[in-house]
């Protein structure tokens, strides 16, 4: 039977333990190499020098064998972990444990929609450049009162590719290669918060929360616990040009993954990007239906014609996520 810790991430104790004590192997695991290379060396050199040293072989056999121990004992260290914890938290937390990741969980819980001062790394959101506009501020586009400040939401978005982003586990992989929902999310709670949140503090919540998220193909926005901390709720509609029009007109905004090289930037224009990824429409100006992408073209305000939107759509499978913002 596997053993099951509940919560262990959320004890900063613990993690802070399995942060210095998985870091202490690491270290160890370049250090006792390289001090095994140089026995070695020495060993070696006495035994050429003099042929008839007894010792040498039994040392250069030991080197060997220690080398060879140390190498595989963080591998050892994994195995046993998930041998003993399965798939659960505790495994998850020994998993994401490091020193960065722990100045990372020092933050606050965040409450209803009134988030609260964090600090990770010198960083404050919703105090980057005096950007933070405040969740109750509101906008009007063509008779449409928008639940959030436009200028803000136009500005707000961020690359999944930067340092800080795209080496963090997701989803059995890397934010690298499977990240688009996490920085539409992202986008989603600075748009209705009036904040400037960076992905990986989004992803630091959300892993609090949801170990799992690490290893398992969970989409951000399924973590109903999350939406209600920051405001907002989720539902699911057709992809199609007259549920996005449907959504735009009540002030929500809309995000659809697909498979497509019809992506266009802020001039309208076409840019190369084929694949399968994520865009984030967030308002529709009268002309143009403006939308953000957080991968590789990394556009915070791209512009689309009706047609163009129709044709970027597609005959894609998948369904809108469509995010409402709660009343106040």
């Amino acid at each position: 039977m596997f053993l099951e810790i509940s919560n262990t991430c959320s004890n900063s104790m613990l993690f802070t333990f399995l942060s210095i004590v998985k870091t202490f192997f690491n270290v160890l695991h370049i250090i006792v190499p390289l001090l095994l290379i140089i026995s070695l060396t020495i060993s070696l050199t006495k035994l050429v020098q003099d042929p008839d040293e007894k010792k040498a072989p039994k040392k250069i056999l030991n080197s060997v064998l220690a080398a060879v121990i140390v190498f595989f004992l963080p591998t050892m260290i994994n195995v046993v972990i998930n041998l003993v914890a399965g798939e659960g938290d505790f495994s998850s937390c020994w998993e994401n444990a490091s020193i960065r990741s722990n100045l990372s969980h020092k933050y606050q819980e965040i409450n209803g929609n009134n988030k609260q001062s964090i600090n990770i790394n010198g960083y404050e959101p919703g105090n980057n450049n005096g950007n933070s506009s405040g969740s109750n501020t509101t906008s009007t586009v063509n008779g449409v009162t928008l639940p959030f400040d436009l200028e803000h939401a136009i500005k707000v978005g961020e690359s999944i590719h930067t340092s800080r982003n795209g080496n963090l586990k997701w989803q059995g992989k890397t934010i690298h290669t499977v990240g688009g929902t996490i920085g539409a999310y992202e986008e989603v709670i600075n748009i209705f918060n009036g904040t400037d949140y960076h992905i990986y503090e989004i992803y630091d919540i959300l892993v609090k929360a949801h170990p799992n998220l690490v290893y398992k193909h969970i989409e951000p926005y399924e973590c109903e616990d999350i939406n209600n901390k920051f405001g907002f709720t989720k539902s699911r509609a057709s992809a199609n040009i007259n549920e996005v029009d449907k959504a735009l007109n009540q002030g929500k905004l809309v995000q659809l993954m697909v498979g497509t090289n019809k992506w266009r930037n802020d001039k309208g224009k076409l840019v190369n990007w084929p694949g399968g990824h994520t865009g984030l429409i967030f308002y529709f100006d009268g002309k143009y239906y403006h939308m953000k992408a957080a991968g590789k073209i990394n556009q915070k305000n791209a512009i689309y014609t009706r047609q163009q939107l129709i044709d970027w759509i597609g005959n894609t499978r998948k369904r809108l996520v469509i995010y409402t913002k709660n009343k106040q």
